[in-house]
């Protein structure tokens, strides 16, 4: 392993723009920190919602048009690292389903097994709605493989996080509106 002196790494300081993005009905507040090079653009926001960060190197024209011309997906799925769906646990219930009757109809479980599946697993479902102990539940049953085959076919619905939907919503698009005017100027 490397190690660096800290005497060997030249530390250089220099300015960036903050915006500040005033909460509205009382949060909904964001700090976003933009720091431009000719090409390149780097943002930091702290906000009610989380922190949101990303370097974009290239973005091959003027750093602020290029911050107004991002779309949704493109800006979030940057600024949360890649972070941007969760469960959605809500929508477990119908893959369970689907599932079991799939198994049902291919002949991998009796009417009665199936029956029994369904209702061991919607059982699961609703005293653990989500994460390690439900999966855990749903994988240790012994239909398991018959209605889910592997890991990969268990529940896995998702959904935008909603932290990053506020975000996008009372934060980003404000601050975008600021940059466009500001670039109008």
């Amino acid at each position: 392993m490397r190690m660096v002196r800290w005497s060997q790494k030249k530390i250089t300081k220099s300015q960036v723009d903050v915006y500040r993005v005033p909460a509205l009905h009382g949060e909904g507040w964001g700090n976003i920190a933009v720091d431009c090079g000719e090409k390149s653009v780097s943002i930091l926001a702290d906000t009610d919602y989380g922190v949101f960060s990303h370097y974009w190197p290239n973005c091959g024209m003027d750093p602020k048009e290029f911050l107004c011309g991002l779309s949704f997906r493109s800006a979030m799925d940057k600024l949360t690292d890649g972070k941007l769906k969760v469960p959605d646990p809500s929508k477990y219930a119908r893959e369970i389903k689907l599932s079991v009757l799939s198994a049902y109809q291919n002949e991998s479980l009796t009417k009665k097994k199936a029956k029994k599946a369904l209702s061991d697993m919607l059982g699961y479902l609703d005293e653990y709605a989500q994460g390690e102990i439900l999966f855990y539940h749903l994988y240790n049953h012994d239909d398991y493989e018959a209605v889910f085959g592997d890991y990969e076919g268990m529940p896995s619905s998702t959904m935008v996080s909603p932290s990053a939907q506020s975000f996008w919503d009372d934060v980003w698009l404000p601050f975008i509106q600021g940059l466009k005017d500001e670039i109008n100027e």
